[in-house]
């Protein structure tokens, strides 16, 4: 988003993001929720497990569409959420959460 002002106008292909090394790119990995539905499913599973101790409401807002993405992606990645994530994620909890 750094780049906002600049790209204001610009035509052509978007510029690459910078090159993460090693460390970089596991301290991303480790915050973000990424693998296939069932890897997905649990991982929400844990956090709405872990937001009971918190209180009573959890509400887990998930991202799917990033700048540059291509729009198909999106769709698919949102249908494949829609499908079999959140139906693997209300099999974990317990009824009436």
């Amino acid at each position: 988003y750094l780049d906002a002002v600049e790209a204001k106008g610009r035509l052509g292909p978007l510029p690459l993001p910078p090159a993460l090394d090693e460390r970089s790119e596991a301290a991303l990995r480790a915050q973000i929720i990424c693998g296939t539905p069932a890897e997905v499913a649990a991982r929400i599973a844990e956090y709405a497990e872990a937001a009971r101790a918190i209180g009573p409401h959890f509400t887990f807002i998930t991202r799917m569409h990033y700048p540059g993405m291509d729009p198909g992606m999106v769709r698919a990645a949102a249908r494949l959420f829609a499908a079999e994530v959140i139906p693997a994620v209300r099999d974990r909890l317990p009824a009436g959460d």
